[in-house]
């Protein structure tokens, strides 16, 4: 396991039906950890990120703020997905 300070720090935005298979994915590699959930509903966010020790969030501006990720994965329906990577990409 490489040393923590090269870990990738992971959020998920969106903890929908999709969020769980990325959390497992993530779970699975080396040098990645999941420590974010985003998600408008508090209690979907909140349910995921129990399972894997992550913060819960429920807005990206406040992920961002908190400084806690490095990369995110965007899990929202499409519509939704420009705004948010565009969001995130400048942070």
């Amino acid at each position: 396991m490489p040393k923590s300070r090269d870990v990738i720090r992971v959020g998920l935005v969106g903890a929908g039906y999709i969020a769980g298979w990325h959390a497992e994915v993530l779970k699975s590699l080396d040098g990645v950890k999941l420590v974010a959930v985003c998600d408008v509903s508090q209690n979907a966010a909140e349910e995921l990120a129990n399972i894997y020790g992550a913060a819960t969030f429920t807005s990206v501006e406040a992920m961002i703020a908190a400084g806690v990720c490095d990369a995110v994965h965007i899990l929202t329906p499409p519509h939704l997905h420009c705004d948010l990577a565009v969001t995130c990409l400048k942070a």
